[in-house]
């Protein structure tokens, strides 16, 4: 996909992570900043919440359960975090003004922004009941790099996980290889032959 269109424009037939645990019987959640109603299919007219940023209504096989499991993150995260009630697969989505993009009625200063959002967002789900009993991994990634410079940073957090800077380059086709192993799922795609961060990460 080269553009920002929606799914109306963009309807995904392929397997996903989402079918592949639909198919399992285990639950996954999209907790998206501002959205402005169940499976949203466009941006929010504020500009806030942006479809492209949620990957679920782009696969036509999430279509019947799209509306259940996208939900609203400051409505559904913490009560799920208090009580220790996080899905199998957890895929969180920060509106324009906090994933660094930035959009109308923003702050001037993005980065900062993306920063208080993580300083807020982070600590509470590492406080949360999944991640002290060992079940969470945490996976911080950014979507694309600068126009000179098209390397980005991860960020791996796990209670396993300890003072680690992988040597080796990663990607987003090895960020799905990741999430695919430590829930036992067949790797899809270009995840059949990245290399796993499990390793480098001691998960």
């Amino acid at each position: 996909m080269c553009d920002d269109k929606g799914p109306r424009h963009h309807p995904i037939r392929s397997a996903s992570i989402f079918a592949q645990l639909d198919a399992a019987h285990r639950p996954w959640r999209n907790y998206a900043e501002d959205l402005p109603g169940p499976c949203a299919r466009r941006n929010s007219t504020d500009g806030k919440f942006l479809v492209r940023h949620t990957a679920v209504p782009y696969y036509t096989t999430e279509s019947r359960l799209c509306s259940i499991g996208q939900v609203e993150l400051g409505s559904a995260l913490p009560g799920d975090l208090a009580a220790g009630r996080l899905p199998a697969y957890s895929f969180v989505s920060p509106n324009a003004c906090h994933d660094m993009h930035g959009g109308p009625g923003c702050p001037a200063n993005v980065v900062a922004g993306g920063d208080g959002w993580l300083a807020r967002w982070v600590p509470r789900i590492l406080a949360g009941a999944d991640y002290r009993a060992g079940r969470l991994v945490v996976i911080i990634t950014w979507d694309g790099g600068s126009l000179t410079d098209n390397h980005i940073p991860t960020v791996v957090l796990s209670p396993t996980t300890r003072h680690v800077v992988a040597t080796r380059p990663y990607d987003h086709c090895a960020t799905l290889r990741t999430t695919e192993d430590l829930l036992g799922l067949p790797a899809l795609g270009c995840a059949r032959t990245a290399t796993p961060m499990t390793a480098d990460f001691h998960l």
